[in-house]
């Protein structure tokens, strides 16, 4: 894979697990500054320790974006210790309860709508400043597209198209901004595997972070 430029501040979102810890250490390979968040503070630790031991530099939020208020003093406070924001990396996501919509949980549809979509608005508002300060700003929101037959996954694919919807704005207000949805395509995660239990899949989250990469150096 094509070496990226060094020295690029990135922000990943949901970085405790999966394809975006996996994007984690890869960025951490070369000299750049990450900056992780994720609800889970132990997952965040084992992380950074993890790129530590490999010479990189991390710096952990433990933030749970299902808190949207928590997200909008996010901006200032990472702009105390950062002077721009090169990548942001929205990788977080819930797959919440799969039924259908005459029997769904409205808490737990909440919560799937409040993580992929509203927290992501959340994000763009607060680090926007941060995002326009690069010269070469690049935002990408992980998804995949909606299966041919969506039965059960109401909360998951209409959050994502929201999300998505909110992104395609995002990138029309900002033109100096790059920003847009990238598909990992399927891989051997936590939530792949809460998903479809009982599924192995042969690909590995590393691969699909490479394939990430590759659409981001791309542009």
């Amino acid at each position: 894979m094509k070496k990226f430029t060094t020295g690029l501040v990135i922000v990943i979102t949901g970085a405790a697990a999966g394809i975006s810890r996996a994007l984690a250490l890869r960025c951490a390979q070369w000299d750049n500054s990450l900056v992780l968040l994720d609800c889970d503070e132990p997952g965040l630790a084992s992380l950074q320790e993890e790129i530590s031991k490999k010479n990189g530099h991390a710096s952990v939020v433990c933030c749970d974006l299902a808190q949207l208020d928590s997200i909008a003093p996010l901006g200032a406070h990472l702009a105390t210790r950062l002077d721009r924001v090169d990548w942001l990396i929205l990788g977080a996501a819930s797959i919440g309860e799969l039924s259908p919509i005459a029997a769904a949980d409205n808490v737990s549809w909440g919560h799937v709508m409040t993580i992929n979509a509203l927290a992501n608005q959340r994000l763009l508002a607060s680090l926007d400043p941060l995002l326009r300060r690069s010269i070469d700003a690049h935002v990408a929101l992980l998804t995949c597209p909606a299966p041919p037959r969506p039965a059960y996954w109401s909360a998951y694919q209409a959050s994502k198209a929201a999300a998505c919807e909110i992104l395609k704005a995002y990138a029309d207000e900002t033109p100096q901004i790059t920003a847009r949805c990238i598909d990992p395509g399927k891989a051997d995660t936590r939530l792949h595997r809460q998903a479809y239990p009982g599924i192995v899949l042969n690909r590995t989250a590393d691969q699909a972070a490479q394939h990430v990469l590759k659409h981001l150096q791309a542009a």
